[in-house]
């Protein structure tokens, strides 16, 4: 938890976007590149990335960003659920 200079904690939103791994990424496969500034763009910071390693995921790298609340929770619009941006590799 941290409290910002108004002496409120703050609060943060979070997005998350799946990659796909494989050997032959360089060759001619979508770059995440644009679509990560475009999300820096927007507020969002990449804090974690982690290789999935179950069977149904294997090879699938999971990107969490954050970016903070703008607005107070009791005022915020209702979040409208999103599907995860995909990449095929990376």
């Amino acid at each position: 938890m941290s409290v910002n200079d108004a002496g409120l904690i703050d609060r943060w939103e979070y997005h998350v976007e799946y990659l796909q791994s494989d050997e032959s990424h360089i060759r001619g496969r979508p770059d995440p590149t644009s679509r990560f500034n475009t999300l820096g763009a927007e507020g969002w910071e990449l804090v974690s990335i982690t290789t999935l390693e179950r069977e149904e995921r294997a090879g699938e790298w999971m990107c969490v960003f954050k970016r903070p609340l703008l607005q107070p929770p009791d005022e915020a619009a209702p979040e409208q659920p999103q599907r995860p941006h995909r990449f095929s590799s990376f």
